[in-house]
């Protein structure tokens, strides 16, 4: 029945349904999802007959991507919003682009089997890692047709490994849930590692210098100074690479710094707007003798050198002595 309506809505579809969903949604958990598009085209969208493996096309369907944090067995059950709806899947991978340049790892393009007596399983379909009473046995198929069970054999994942998948609902647009299982985890990476955080005197001048392990979706990086580890105002900012999973190296220069102790803050922005800050590192800048820069006696207020009793004095260099005058 599949084959047949796939040909009828090739030969009669229009443009309308086709499905490019690409780049995909980066999922970190339990996932709630609704495919893409308004009919069931039957068209292929970003697939091509050499990489669309057991489905034949996409038909409303919507593309995910997750990252492995522990390697281990992975799988998942696509539990469907509405029983009676037929969901089907690929899973390309590992470190696969969007759209796919292979054919699947994993495929299912079974029948909706909720109607078949005794069936326990709700028009749910996936990778199957655990052995329970709707699955007796364990899946030994990576690809099904249409005369398939609805599952397949589980993908022994390692850490650090990337998987496109691709779910699709052959009769409507309506939702599902996506659950994750096996004794792998995924979770979504920080967007940024950052390797080491530096600053040295150099003449008049401070040079800042920064590393990163990784960059996710990182648009720049900005500089700022203080001298109070309070008042800050921006040194610069500097281009980051976007995206990286390998060493880059940044360095920035701040001319005629201040000759007291300066505070350095970096400030990681995505092109999204979000952003991180790091921890605060400090030099100390200040050449020859230390100066007075506050006087306070015992209760914070501010007093004169003349003032008699317990005075708390605090240093251009930071440091802080208690001096009693009598």
């Amino acid at each position: 029945m599949k084959t047949f309506l796939i040909f009828f809505l090739i030969i009669f579809c229009c443009d309308f349904f086709s499905q490019n969903t690409c780049p995909p949604s980066l999922v970190c958990s339990n996932y709630n999802g609704m495919p893409n598009g308004a009919g069931n085209g039957g068209q292929n969208g970003e697939l091509s007959a050499a990489t669309d493996g057991c489905l034949g096309g996409e038909h409303n369907s919507s593309w995910i991507t997750v990252n492995i944090t522990i390697g281990g067995t992975f799988g998942f059950t696509i539990n469907p919003n509405t029983n009676n709806n037929d969901f089907d899947f690929a899973v390309w991978g590992p470190n696969s682009a969007c759209p796919p340049t292979t054919t699947p790892i994993r495929c299912s393009y079974a029948v909706n089997n909720n109607n078949f007596a005794g069936n326990a399983d709700n028009g749910n379909t996936g990778i199957s890692t655990t052995i329970n009473s709707s699955h007796p046995t364990s899946e030994s198929d990576n690809t099904e047709g249409s005369g398939g069970n609805g599952w397949v054999n589980s993908i022994n994942a390692i850490a650090g490994q990337t998987y496109l998948i691709l779910i699709d609902n052959f009769t409507t647009n309506s939702g599902y849930q996506i659950n994750f299982n096996g004794s792998s985890s995924i979770a979504c990476p920080l967007p940024i590692e950052l390797a080491n955080f530096s600053v040295e005197s150099k003449g008049e001048d401070n040079v800042l210098k920064w590393s990163t392990f990784s960059e996710r979706n990182t648009s720049y990086f900005k500089i700022e100074n203080a001298t109070d580890a309070q008042n800050w105002e921006e040194t610069g900012t500097l281009q980051a690479s976007g995206s990286s999973n390998s060493l880059r190296n940044y360095s920035m220069v701040h001319k005629s710094v201040t000759k007291v102790i300066n505070y350095y803050k970096l400030t990681q922005y995505d092109f999204d707007g979000q952003f991180k800050s790091f921890e605060i590192i400090v030099i100390d800048n200040f050449k020859g003798k230390p100066t007075i820069v506050r006087r306070i006696n015992i209760v914070g207020q501010d007093v004169s050198k003349d003032y008699k009793g317990l005075k708390i004095v605090t240093y251009s260099d930071g440091s802080v002595r208690k001096i009693l005058n009598n």
